[in-house]
């Protein structure tokens, strides 16, 4: 959470919405918020939302990402995009690449090549973007289930594909060209050699090589690393990144 705070002060024109019944601190970053809500109360939204009852809890939570913007339309309101996010993130300048030219040209903008992204997928608010997910076949009966259907990524990347293949005049104009974020496979092979590590440097995020990309999701870094040097209070101008944590 420092390191995911610490990134977050450094896009101070991007907002953050944490709901959350964890009572916590973030310390000085004003940019992200953090608002009470139980599991009761987001089940009896999503169960309004999908007109089914919904018992959404655990790694299920990934399927309402989708519906975010329905889901949280109240607080939305002052925005032109939002996204889903997760919490595992070192985020980079957010704006180098979400840059004014793609917002005014595209609705979906994706940090994955020719896939969406369950940790970015930027949507623009509108009330017929927003409920995009109702392209999904069955959707409030796959919403109604204890398992996790992957609706998120594959399940709405299908059904975006389909509309853009029959409809392509009418369908939502998708950026998904560039890969923005180390892929797991990508974290996978990093050895443990001093040189082969990501970086986080002045609001920027680097892999080894210095090629700079929007953010760093720990996809399969995180069961690995258990050290930090610093705080929430803490400010650093740099820190790597490995298989055994984040040092600055």
């Amino acid at each position: 959470m420092p390191a995911f705070l610490l990134s977050c002060r450094h896009n101070p024109d991007v907002q953050w919405i944490v709901y959350t019944d964890v009572d916590f601190d973030a310390g000085r970053t004003q940019n992200v918020a953090f608002k009470p809500m139980t599991l009761a109360e987001m089940n009896a939204r999503a169960s309004d939302i999908f007109q089914a009852k919904t018992d959404i809890r655990g790694r299920k939570l990934a399927d309402l990402k989708i519906a975010y913007g329905a889901l949280f339309a109240e607080d939305l309101e002052r925005y032109d995009f939002w996204s889903p996010s997760d919490l595992d993130i070192i985020w980079g300048q957010i704006r180098r690449f979400m840059t004014d030219e793609l917002l005014s040209e595209y609705d979906i903008l994706s940090s994955r090549r020719k896939r969406l992204s369950g940790h970015f997928t930027l949507y623009r608010n509108t009330p017929r973007i927003n409920r995009t997910f109702e392209l999904i076949p069955d959707i409030s009966a796959r919403m109604a289930t204890l398992n996790y259907e992957h609706l998120d990524e594959t399940e709405l990347t299908r059904s975006l594909q389909s509309e853009l293949s029959h409809s392509p005049r009418s369908a939502p104009r998708i950026f998904w060209r560039e890969e923005w974020v180390p892929s797991s496979s990508y974290q996978k092979s990093l050895s443990d050699e001093p040189g082969d590590r990501l970086w986080w440097r002045d609001g920027r995020t680097f892999r080894p090589t210095g090629a700079e990309v929007m953010y760093i999701h720990f996809h399969k870094l995180k069961g690995t690393m258990h050290t930090i040097n610093f705080t929430v209070e803490d400010s650093p101008r740099s820190f790597s990144i490995d298989r055994r944590g984040m040092l600055a």
